[in-house]
């Protein structure tokens, strides 16, 4: 990194180290400790690479590591008022031990734990006192880039509003766990779990994603998934679904959801190579591509067909060659609207919609 990229990191650790701070004034249990070690051990490490540097930038390096050592120095205090043994020249990576044996308590209103590096943050015994009222969680865990673990506690994300980038680049990220009532508000959902590239499985509340309008990027990247089951009446209020799964390469099923306001579907589905098995998107009025898709079975081109609303305005269904080789063989028969039609194609056709091959 360039010097101004390690001074920009070194005022984010400020940043961090002072919401830590202020947690650690409200008593948090030693849960928190993970959380602390990953900000020191975060600093320790751009320190030591500030070190190498020689520069011209030398007053704003010093500037810098003077406030990160004005806020570790608060943050010792914070630590031995609250009873925790410290020796006052111990090192940064000593400190996330001394907050163990800290009673339980509460994290403080507003809290973000962006770039943590913690590997796990299990928060099932920590009060957060904005939990059910919490509105706004954008880039709440930010480029937590070595998370591997995550359980939000009881009440947490009823009333979330805007999700924008909340998970965005945890890319270590193996297992998540929300709460029952989680993200039944949500209104932004844009990139919340982009480039979550650990993430084999995910399990969503009831109730989730009924209010999402903006689904941009939602799951993008999430590489490693396979088989995604959304609740009911997911979807129903999506407008924008655009890249909303873009390069999920491994996506092998995805169930049944609500695609009935949606406007934009640009590049959904781009790039889902392993998509086999979809249960339909209820109420679609608006061309979808899925030309990756070499692997979707007829059934679930049947499904689409079924699920997709009657349109008065020609739409598209875009397959990839082999799909639609698949589709041009049916010779089931459908009825529909008191009629019987040979093929889905045919089915497809008297909805007012076309099937095409890549």
């Amino acid at each position: 990194m360039t010097i101004a990229e390690y001074l920009l990191q070194l005022n984010s650790i400020r940043n961090d180290l002072d919401g830590a701070i202020e947690a650690l004034g409200a008593t948090p249990g030693p849960r928190f400790a993970t959380f602390a070690s990953s900000i020191l051990d975060r600093a320790d490490a751009i320190i030591a690479s500030l070190a190498q540097i020689a520069g011209e930038a030398q007053d704003d390096i010093d500037e810098a590591l003077t406030s990160i050592a004005d806020s570790k120095n608060e943050l010792y205090d914070a630590i031995v008022a609250k009873g925790g043994t410290l020796a006052e020249d111990a090192p940064l990576s000593d400190y996330a031990d001394a907050v163990d044996g800290i009673s339980a308590g509460e994290f403080p209103a507003g809290i973000s734990f962006a770039f943590s590096l913690s590997i796990s943050l299990d928060f099932s015994d920590i009060v957060f006192p904005d939990a059910a009222t919490r509105t706004d969680t954008q880039y709440m865990f930010y480029n937590c880039s070595a998370l591997q673990t995550l359980t939000l506690p009881e009440g947490f994300g009823a009333a979330i509003t805007n999700a924008y980038s909340m998970f965005y680049y945890c890319v270590a990220l193996q297992s998540l766990t929300l709460p029952e009532g989680f993200g039944a508000a949500i209104t932004n959902a844009y990139s919340m779990f982009d480039y979550c590239i650990a993430l084999q499985t995910l399990t969503l509340p009831e109730g989730f994603g009924a209010a999402i309008t903006n689904a941009y990027n939602m799951f993008s990247y999430c590489v490693a998934l396979q088989s995604l089951t959304l609740p009911e009446g997911f979807g129903a209020a999506i407008t924008s679904a655009s890249a909303m799964f873009q390069g999920c390469r491994h996506l092998q099923t995805i169930s049944k959801f609500s695609l009935a306001s949606v406007s934009n579907t640009s590049q959904a589905f781009y790039s889902c190579s392993a998509l086999e098995n979809v249960g339909g998107f209820t109420g679609l009025k608006i061309s979808l591509s899925l030309s990756s898709a070499i692997h979707l079975t007829l059934q679930s081109v049947v499904n689409i067909v079924t699920e997709a609303a009657a349109v008065n305005t020609a739409q598209t269904l875009t397959l990839h060659a082999n799909a639609y080789a698949r589709a041009q063989a049916d010779t089931e028969v459908y009825e529909y609207n008191g009629n019987t039609y040979t093929g889905i194609i045919a089915l497809a056709n008297a909805k007012g919609w076309t099937i095409a091959s890549a």
